[in-house]
């Protein structure tokens, strides 16, 4: 005889993913990025932002079955060590310094 089993199924920690309203700009003149991402309901400690020089990658709790979710590429590469974020009555904004493409680049002596 064979026993019948009930296979008990965990259910699924989010059900709903959630891309928040946000807006982006670029100061010329600072030569910085600008973000501004709404996150209405969400307490600054169910935030997890975490940021490279080419993206960024965000998820917010904002209750038990539902998140905010948003992974961005930059338009163009960032300083990691020149950024500001700050969060206030839901919203979360965050300025980048840009990475200056030549650097790093080699001087070639012409001949």
């Amino acid at each position: 005889m064979s026993e019948n089993k009930t296979e008990v199924i965990d259910k699924p920690r989010y059900i709903y993913n959630v891309t928040p309203n946000y807006q982006s700009s670029f100061n010329i003149k600072e030569k910085t990025l600008e973000y501004e991402i709404y996150l209405p309901g969400v307490k600054k400690e169910n935030i997890k932002f975490k940021i490279l020089r080419d993206m960024f990658d965000l998820k917010a709790d904002i209750d038990e079955g539902s998140k905010y979710s948003l992974s961005l590429y930059f338009p163009y590469d960032i300083e990691e060590n020149n950024i500001e974020a700050t969060y206030e009555n839901g919203l979360l904004k965050f300025k980048a310094g840009l990475r200056d493409p030549l650097k790093e680049a080699y001087e070639l002596k012409l001949e």
